[in-house]
Formats: structure tokens, C-alpha cells, sequence
């Protein structure tokens, strides 16, 4: 008895858990908020552009430094070890003067010699024209007076006649033999030693670096003791009074540009300043750039200002040039992204109240920030980006 009574009071606890449990389950079932519709993915949503009325310029812009116009960099025309530098950076220099020489003392004892040996064969070439001289001048007389005899002896006997024309036939000859003397040898000896005189001058000038034109040293590379090689840009002389921007720009760059063509100047401590300027001088082929004075080719393009200006700068300032290549006043725009391609046709798609329409367009200049509507479209309509 007393068994069955603790399993009826087991099994009474245990339909109380159960159904407290189902409870607490649909308590918290209820208690569920209801779940909030997420608004639409903003990347999916499509950009809308208004066709735009205004300006639209296609433009190169390019990085360069402040130079004088007249720089000169200077090199030397062969390979050695810096004997002597006779400037400093700062130096106003007069053209012609020597700046740097290389250690040189065998190449100057061949110039000496090569002098030496020039004078030597000019020497024996005078006196060979001088013996020449005085050979045809003495067959001239002789031949003279051989002539004087012949008229003498006309007249007399025959035997004397043709006596006298026999020596004035001789002394005929050995006056064209006097003047067939052309003294090759000893002009051939000039000649030569002349050729290796200019080889030992042209070595000594290649050991020594001149000044090309007057003006200021702006920039030195070298001192005694250095080892150079030839052709290596060292110093750089130029007139810091007349001063320009030069860029090295690459090709297709260069091919858009032309002598004369209007240009913008900004400079980075004034960037705030632009100065009027134009394209200058445009590197060979392309200009009429590099003008021999100096030993390597002059690569830079050169913007020159057109009016003077009161902001000071000076040479080695960094400074960006802007170029308008094409301009339109009233043109009709829109962004890029605004435009679509699809196998070489151009269009956009128009949205017109609750319906899109593809339509043709035809573009004009073209930038990383707005496209030229030439036809197509009017200003104010709508165009639905991708």
C-alpha cells in the first residue's frame, strides 16, 4: 500500500515539471518580437544623373623644376681622375675659361710633341717652297738669256742658230721641270703630323671642362680625386636671371603639345598663384629642342611665362604645368559611369516617368570626370547609372 502511494506522488510531481515546462515554452514563444522587413540592399539601388550644361576642357598636367633657359650641363669627353676644380657652386664664370681638368700630364707631353713635330715638318715644307722658288726663278733668267742669244746670233751663220735654240730648248726645260716640282712629301709630312696634333688637342679638351657661355655655377658633382667617367653630367652652368620650368614627359604625351601652345604654371610654394605661361621649346624631333651647347641631348620639355610676375623662385623649385588641350564653353555633360557600350555602340538609358528607354549618344571630349553629349540628348533629362 504504502508503494503505491510514493509512485501516484512520483508520477504527480512529474506531470508538474512537464506542464511547467510546456508553460515556460509558450510564455517565451509569445514573447517573440515580430520580424522587421530589411530595407533594400543602397548598393543595388541604380544612380540617377542630370544631363549638366556647362564647360568641358580635356587637359594634361605635368611635374617639372624651375631652370635658367640658357643651362648648360657639362661634361667630360673622357674617362680619368679630377685633377683640379677651379669653381664653386655660386661662381660667376666668363665662356671659354677652363672649370675642371683631369689628371692629364701624358696626354699634354703628346700635344707638346705633336707641336713640335707640326712646326718641324713646316719648317722643311718652307724651305723645300723656298728652294723651289729661287730653282724656277734661276731657269726663268737662264731661259732669258739663252732667248737674247738666239736673237743675237739671227743673221749669222746656221751652225750658230741652231746652237743658240738648243740651249734655249734646254733652259725651257728645266724651267717646266722647276715648276713641275710639287714638293708631295713634304706636304704629306705636314698633313700628317697635323692630323695627329688635332688627336693629342681634341684628348687634352676632353680632360677639361669649359664654361660654354657666361653665367653662374648652379650645380657641382665633382671634387680632386674623383674618378669620372666619360660623358657623365658634373656641373651645370646657366644665367639664373632669365628662368623657365622644364618637364621630361613621355612621348604621347609630347605628341599633344606644340611649340607656342598655352600653358599654366603653378609653383608649390604658391600653388594658390597660377602664372600664364606657353610650351617654349619641345625636345627633338618634335621642337626645335637642343641646341649643341651642350654634350648630352636635351630630353625636357619648356614652358616659358608670358608676363612677369612678382613671386620669387629660383632654380631647382618644384613646380606642375597644366596644358588645355581642348575646351568646349556650352557643352552638354555627364559623368562616365552615366555611359554604357555594348559592342561599340554608345548609349544611356533614359528614364522617363515610370519607363527607361535606351538611346544612342555621340561624345565629344572625354575626361576621368565628365563625357561631351555631342547628340543625343538635351539638358535636365534623367540617365539611370549601372
Amino acid at each position: 500500500m504504502k508503494r503505491k502511494i510514493l509512485h501516484a506522488v512520483g508520477v504527480g510531481v512529474l506531470l508538474l515539471v512537464v506542464f511547467t515546462s510546456c508553460g515556460t515554452g509558450g510564455t517565451r514563444q509569445a514573447a517573440l518580437p515580430t520580424p522587421t522587413p530589411l530595407p533594400p540592399d543602397p548598393a543595388l539601388a541604380r544612380p540617377r544623373y542630370q544631363v549638366q550644361r556647362g564647360v568641358i576642357e580635356r587637359s594634361l598636367e605635368a611635374n617639372g623644376r624651375v631652370t635658367p633657359r640658357d643651362l648648360a650641363r657639362l661634361s667630360f669627353g673622357r674617362t680619368g681622375r679630377v685633377a683640379q676644380v677651379q669653381v664653386k657652386v655660386g661662381d660667376r664664370v666668363k665662356a671659354g675659361v677652363v672649370l675642371a681638368e683631369l689628371l692629364q700630364a701624358d696626354a699634354k707631353a703628346a700635344l707638346r710633341a705633336a707641336e713640335d713635330a707640326v712646326a718641324a715638318a713646316q719648317r722643311t715644307l718652307t724651305s723645300m717652297q723656298e728652294q723651289r722658288t729661287r730653282a724656277i726663278r734661276r731657269a726663268q733668267l737662264e731661259l732669258a738669256d739663252a732667248q737674247d742669244d738666239l736673237n743675237h746670233v739671227q743673221g749669222t751663220s746656221a751652225y750658230a742658230i741652231r746652237k743658240a735654240q738648243r740651249v734655249v730648248e734646254r733652259q725651257q726645260l728645266l724651267l717646266e721641270e722647276a715648276q713641275a716640282t710639287l714638293l708631295n712629301v713634304e706636304q704629306t709630312a705636314v698633313e700628317g703630323s697635323q692630323r695627329v696634333l688635332a688627336q693629342a688637342q681634341q684628348q687634352v679638351q676632353a680632360g677639361q671642362v669649359r664654361a660654354e657661355q657666361a653665367g653662374q655655377v648652379l650645380a657641382l658633382a665633382i671634387a680632386p680625386g674623383d674618378d669620372i667617367q666619360a660623358f657623365a653630367p658634373i656641373m651645370e652652368v646657366g644665367d639664373p636671371a632669365t628662368l623657365e620650368v622644364a618637364a621630361e614627359l613621355p612621348g604621347d604625351q609630347m605628341s599633344q603639345l606644340v611649340q607656342g601652345q598655352a600653358a599654366e604654371i603653378r609653383l608649390l610654394a604658391h600653388p594658390e598663384a597660377p602664372l600664364a605661361a606657353t610650351v617654349r621649346q619641345l625636345p627633338a624631333p618634335l621642337g626645335q629642342g637642343g641646341s649643341g651647347t651642350v654634350h648630352d641631348a636635351d630630353k625636357t620639355t619648356r614652358f616659358a611665362l608670358t608676363d612677369p610676375h612678382p613671386l620669387a623662385w629660383q632654380p631647382g623649385d618644384a613646380a606642375t604645368m597644366r596644358v588645355v588641350l581642348e575646351r568646349r564653353a556650352d557643352a552638354l555633360w555627364l559623368p562616365p559611369a552615366a555611359i554604357r557600350s555594348f559592342e561599340g555602340r554608345r548609349f544611356v538609358v533614359v528614364q522617363e516617368g515610370e519607363r527607361e528607354r535606351r538611346v544612342t549618344v555621340t561624345l565629344g571630349i572625354e575626361t576621368p570626370e565628365s563625357s561631351e553629349i555631342v547628340d543625343g540628348l538635351s539638358a535636365g533629362m534623367t540617365v539611370v547609372g549601372q
